[in-house]
């Protein structure tokens, strides 16, 4: 799976409110069908030479968790360095955004990796231009590289160049791709929210469904939960939810694009969301 990424600068007027965090909710919905996932552009996000991983020290009272990946000392398999290199010695807010998902997430930053001098991509005086990418899919990367500026591609931005390898190992992930393809015109979307029928809403979900998943919360030790559990959890709730909401506000079929009438317009706040329900 592989996103293009624009953020716009923190300091633009263009700036979107919660971007990483809406980010981040993205890559976890995928992240429950694919482990190979790419995601690569312009994240206008200075990171410096900080490390987006965390590191895991081992002692013989540990408790294996089989979920959690020790990078640190797995990077060597693929030839990169524990400590990235950069020529951008500068940090911004958006950058520790971008190094918390990372860490959250076990995604790794091939700038100053896979080009190993960690060149300037953008005014020949910043980084904010990555490849990032799961751990798993490390072993189709062959190398990555900053090329020259040249106008002829941008006016500020240097191209970034990955070369990848893809032979074994993935059918599974293949297939569920294609799959994908073959059903696009058969997705079903939820109609608009409909905010006098919220009580039906409420009803309709089904409330032994959600007390058994209260009481496998319940059940689970804080001190050994996995990033696998917690997307289980989500999964589970997501689908709860959806099935309440395709009952009672109906579906479309997503290739027919928007709902008849439907005019697109700038988003704002909802009857049933603002920005006061933002995490």
């Amino acid at each position: 799976m592989i996103g293009n990424i624009y953020i716009p600068p923190e300091n633009s007027v263009y700036k979107v409110p919660d971007a990483f965090n809406e980010l981040e909710q993205e890559f976890l919905k995928f992240s429950v069908e694919y482990k190979y996932i790419l995601l690569n552009g312009d994240f206008n996000s200075r990171t410096s030479r900080d490390v987006e991983y965390i590191e895991i020290v081992h002692s013989q009272h540990d408790i294996v968790d089989t979920d959690n990946v020790d990078i640190l000392n797995n990077l060597e398999l693929y030839d990169m360095s524990k400590v990235r290199c950069s020529m951008d010695t500068s940090k911004n807010s958006y950058g520790n955004m971008l190094l918390e998902m990372c860490k959250n997430n076990n995604i790794i930053i091939l700038n100053g990796n896979g080009d190993k001098e960690g060149k300037f991509t953008c005014r020949q005086a910043s980084v904010v231009d990555y490849f990032i990418c799961t751990y798993d899919f490390l072993c189709f990367v062959v190398n990555m590289y900053v090329q020259d500026f040249s106008k002829l591609f941008s006016d500020v931005h240097s191209p970034l160049i990955l070369s990848l390898n893809f032979e074994d190992g993935i059918e599974e992930d293949v297939h569920i791709a294609e799959n994908s393809v073959e059903n696009a015109r058969e997705v079903k979307r939820v109609q608009k929210w409909d905010v006098e029928k919220k009580n039906e809403f409420v009803e309709f979900i089904d409330k032994d469904k959600i007390s058994d998943l209260v009481a496998e919360l319940e059940s689970v030790d804080s001190n050994l939960l996995s990033q696998g559990k917690i997307n289980e959890v989500v999964k589970k709730l997501t689908a709860y939810i959806l099935d309440a909401a395709e009952n009672v506000l109906g579906t479309y079929n997503a290739s027919q694009g928007s709902r008849t009438g439907e005019k697109m317009g700038k988003k704002g706040n909802k009857p049933w969301f603002d920005k006061q329900c933002c995490p």
